[in-house]
């Protein structure tokens, strides 16, 4: 892993330009130096540019929401990073496993984790989320995955493995970033024929054996307040989501 991720030089915060290039044209084998600083990774986060702990919230708002049985419900929350999105849902009693390919992120999150005493609500796991998940069948109530997307190479398989870990009756909560286009094409094994809107990505989940559920899949303004200060995120930060059901 080591050699195919090594380890970054600089870990400086880089310019709001540079940081928008890295972005869309990528870095080859820099791509993920960022995840492996969660430091530098947690102030980029946490920045003006992302504001994703707003985000956090309004993703669990929506899965409180939508996903059924309430906080009896186990999560997964794929590409977890520091947590962000996995202690949002512990903070409200869910149980979660974060799940992230980088082990400097998931330390970082067990610190966190620790000092907001939530460490027997989030389990760190470190794997790949392009092979196959470290789960039985049937494990989780739901998937959901902040962004993750981007970095994924065979969506089919990927939502494959999402409804193998995930009862019968489980929950997919996914937002769809109109932002993440660019990344995600040039990631995927599919190019430019990756679907990423927020229509192609449906089609595809729902080829993939879902069923969608209409009334929960509305744009992010919808779900949550955006009035809210500690919901508001930059205009190109709010996602559409596609929430389905997983059916067997």
């Amino acid at each position: 892993m080591s050699e195919r991720y090594p380890q970054p030089k600089v870990t400086k915060p880089k310019a709001r330009v540079a940081i928008i290039l890295d972005y869309f044209i990528g870095r080859g084998d820099h791509e993920f130096d960022t995840y492996h600083d969660p430091e530098l990774y947690d102030k980029g986060a946490h920045s003006r540019l992302y504001r994703r702990d707003n985000l956090a919230r309004g993703v669990t708002d929506v899965i409180e929401q939508h996903v059924p049985y309430g906080h009896k419900t186990k999560l997964l929350d794929v590409g977890a990073g520091t947590g962000i999105l996995s202690l949002e849902l512990a903070g409200r009693n869910y149980t979660v496993s974060a799940m992230d390919l980088f082990a400097s992120q998931l330390d970082r999150l067990k610190q966190k984790a620790e000092e907001l005493g939530l460490s027997e609500k989030v389990s760190p796991i470190e794997a790949d989320m392009n092979n196959e998940f470290p789960f039985e069948d049937d494990e989780f109530g739901a998937v959901v995955s902040l962004r993750a997307n981007r970095y994924v190479k065979d969506f089919d398989r990927w939502l494959s493995e999402a409804h193998r870990v995930v009862g019968s009756g489980g929950m997919l909560v996914l937002p769809v970033f109109a932002v993440d286009t660019v990344p995600w094409k040039r990631n995927s094994d599919k190019g430019i024929h990756q679907p990423t809107t927020h229509k192609g990505i449906m089609r595809a989940i729902m080829n993939a054996g879902y069923k969608i559920v209409d009334q929960a899949s509305v744009s992010y303004t919808q779900a949550v307040d955006q009035n809210l200060d500690f919901r508001d995120v930059p205009f190109y930060y709010k996602p559409n989501f596609v929430v389905a059901e997983v059916q067997q």
